[in-house]
């Protein structure tokens, strides 16, 4: 199943708070910064249905979380970037192993995204001891 552009904006911006944004002292780009079409090409027909379900089920439910955890009232995706990052630090270090889970789900798939671009993987390459 297809995101809608609504879980697309809920998606890149949680993504965007787990990976640096924009081009910063390491040189790399944010995950802004990437056409990331092709990856979610594939990764609709190649992960398995429960990592594309799991992942959808993430992004739904750390979306609205932001309200009941002190955040405000308002979509992942409206918060300010640096709430934004704030939030998405709390969810990974926090007591409560349902939110760590949900956000480790997010973790790691958006480093599978992150790290499939040419550009961030010669980045990361040529800093390689």
């Amino acid at each position: 199943m297809a995101w809608t552009h609504a879980e697309t904006a809920w998606r890149d911006a949680l993504f965007g708070a787990m990976l640096p944004r924009g081009v910063g002292r390491s040189g790399r780009p944010g995950f802004a910064d990437l056409d990331l079409a092709a990856f979610w090409s594939r990764f609709e027909r190649a992960a398995p249905w429960t990592l594309r379900w799991g992942l959808r089920a993430s992004v739904w439910l750390l979306t609205w979380l932001p309200g009941p955890l002190g955040f405000g009232w308002r979509s992942v995706a409206r918060l300010r970037a640096d709430d934004r990052d704030r939030y998405v630090a709390m969810l990974l270090d926090s007591d409560h192993w349902v939110l760590r889970q949900l956000a480790d789900t997010l973790k790691i798939v958006s480093c599978f995204a992150y790290f499939q671009d040419p550009a961030v993987r010669a980045r990361v390459d040529a800093t390689l001891p």
